[in-house]
């Protein structure tokens, strides 16, 4: 602490400003500190250099859908099907995960409107775990395609994905013929 400092937290007259801690953000591409409110009312793009930021699953719903949207539940997997162990337990990675995150997996589904039109929207959030793709978020991607049949919408998909989760192994890796499957009802379905 400086002498400055000191002396001015010692004056019993002089006003004692309490900021919040996330009143600015500094921008990662170009360094400027931007007002967190500015930056989030530019939809997590930054004025000065056009990058933008990472948004989680549900910033970005509120972004794309009416307000109002309902969001899919979250699919019920076998939660470590491997009994993966490197550093950490994968149970252990995923408990940490989920503590970090306002949502149970790497991808969420929601059903809503998108300037009036009917869509069920899916996000990935790479906040959690890298956005991998893992059983859990093949089944939400399954569940969210039937669910735009039956609705008979559109289905779109946000993706910031980091793979394949390798600590569900072969399993993981079986999503992806799963989500072309689906992608293929819609199709059949006559639903983009």
């Amino acid at each position: 602490m400086s002498w400055l400092t000191r002396v001015r937290n010692s004056l019993p007259f002089a006003p004692k400003r309490d900021t919040p801690d996330n009143l600015w953000i500094k921008c990662p591409s170009c360094s400027e500190m931007l007002f967190t409110k500015e930056y989030e009312d530019n939809l997590s793009v930054c004025p000065r250099c056009q990058h933008h930021g990472r948004i989680g699953a549900t910033a970005r719903l509120t972004q794309l859908l009416d307000p109002g949207f309902e969001l899919l539940p979250a699919p019920k997997v076998k939660e470590d099907p491997l009994k993966f162990r490197d550093t950490k337990r994968y149970t252990d990675r995923l408990k940490a995960a989920r503590a970090a995150n306002p949502l149970p997996d790497a991808m969420t589904a929601a059903l809503g409107k998108i300037e009036g039109h009917k869509a069920v929207v899916g996000v990935q959030d790479f906040a959690f775990m890298g956005g991998s793709m893992g059983m859990a978020v093949g089944d939400a991607f399954i569940a969210g395609t039937s669910r735009a049949v039956a609705e008979k919408c559109p289905f779109v998909m946000v993706t910031a994905a980091g793979g394949a989760r390798m600590q569900e192994g072969i399993l993981s890796l079986m999503q992806m013929p799963r989500t072309t499957v689906a992608i293929t009802r819609l199709h059949a379905a006559g639903l983009p």
